[in-house]
């Protein structure tokens, strides 16, 4: 049996939507905006909590072994969390020096 990210729970469309929603983060984030990172940081969690539920379910359920795409979405996740994280800690150097 196979389930690809959009079949079974439908999980994968939510990453889809709030990876999304990130995109119109990114440009607030950017600019130093606490909306952005916020918004930023929250997607990056959403993604990398949804994906690895689905792999601990997988696994708990199906005996199931994790595919290429749904490590690259956690990759992608951390990457997005360190980078919204990184930019709030230059945000606020900047405002103290």
């Amino acid at each position: 049996m196979r389930l690809d990210g959009s079949e079974g729970p439908n999980n994968g469309w939510l990453v889809v939507i709030v990876a999304l929603l990130a995109l119109f983060w990114v440009r607030p984030m950017a600019r130093g905006s606490w909306v952005g990172v916020a918004g930023v940081l929250g997607a990056a969690v959403v993604i990398g909590w949804t994906a690895l539920e689905n792999w601990l379910d997988g696994r708990a359920v199906l005996e199931s072994t994790v595919g290429v795409g749904l490590l690259l979405v956690i990759a992608a996740s951390v990457a997005l969390a360190a980078v919204s994280v990184s930019r709030n800690a230059r945000r606020l150097i900047t405002r103290r020096g």
